[in-house]
């Protein structure tokens, strides 16, 4: 009996040390540099995998920016295509409504619409350029004449800073030579013919440096290829007040109004 106790004891120690010797061994056997290098071929995987998601979004962007370039250029032809339509359609009609002495006067003007028109409104056309940029050039002899040559002894004018109608030759030249010598920087930015009719878009300045005033001048002709209507519209009211006070003072010094 004794020899079995001591014989149990000694199998316990063994199977202890046994038990010790191996997880020695299972240590031993995962080396720490091992555990490093998995990591950093963990990290790295990782790495790759975000560079390459980089990489396939750039690529989405590039393909989306060729694509918009595309379509700018696109439409950067169809529009340069359509300005060269409009350009050949608008000479056309100058080709074909144009004719007599006033087609360099006409052909100059790049802002011209011209519909069906007669000799006496293409004659109206050109003399009333002449003679406006005589007017402005301090030339009032010539203006004047151009005006007592062009107008109907019966013209109705139409003034924007008066509702009624003035009536003769003598008040209408003198109440445009009036505004020639207060309009500044004056241009005609878009003019429509037609057939014994001239509807002329303008822009100016009321005095040096003064506001910007925008207005039109329709005028009509009668059977005798004269100006029988004079018409002036503007806007805005600040720059048309400032043109009523310039018109009173200077058709009073005419002995016109009182």
């Amino acid at each position: 009996h004794h020899s079995r106790i001591i014989y149990n004891r000694w199998l316990n120690k063994e199977s202890k040390s046994r038990e010790k010797s191996v997880k020695k061994r299972t240590t031993c056997e995962i080396n720490p540099c091992d555990k490093k290098r998995e990591n950093k071929t963990n990290m790295i995987s990782q790495g790759l995998c975000c560079e390459r998601k980089k990489l396939r979004n750039l690529s989405l962007i590039m393909q989306t920016i060729t694509a918009k370039m595309k379509r700018l250029a696109l439409l950067e032809k169809h529009l340069a295509t359509q300005d060269g339509n409009t350009k050949e359609k608008t000479n056309v009609r100058k080709a074909r409504s144009i004719k007599g002495s006033a087609v360099s006067v006409v052909e100059a003007q790049d802002s011209l619409i011209a519909g069906p028109v007669n000799d006496a409104t293409l004659k109206v056309y050109a003399k009333w350029h002449q003679g406006l940029a005589a007017a402005f050039a301090g030339e009032t002899d010539q203006f004047m004449s151009m005006c007592d040559e062009l107008f109907s002894h019966e013209i109705i004018f139409r003034a924007p800073t008066y509702w009624k109608d003035k009536t003769g030759k003598q008040y209408a030249s003198f109440a445009l030579m009036g505004v020639s010598q207060v309009f500044k920087e004056f241009e005609y930015t878009r003019e429509i013919l037609g057939e014994n009719v001239l509807a002329l878009e303008f822009k100016c300045r009321v005095g040096e440096n003064g506001p910007w005033l925008r207005g039109i001048d329709l005028i009509t002709l009668d059977s005798e290829g004269k100006i029988s209507l004079f018409e002036v519209m503007t806007r805005p009211p600040k720059p048309t007040m400032l043109l009523l006070e310039h018109q009173k003072k200077f058709m009073t010094k005419m002995g016109l109004i009182k």
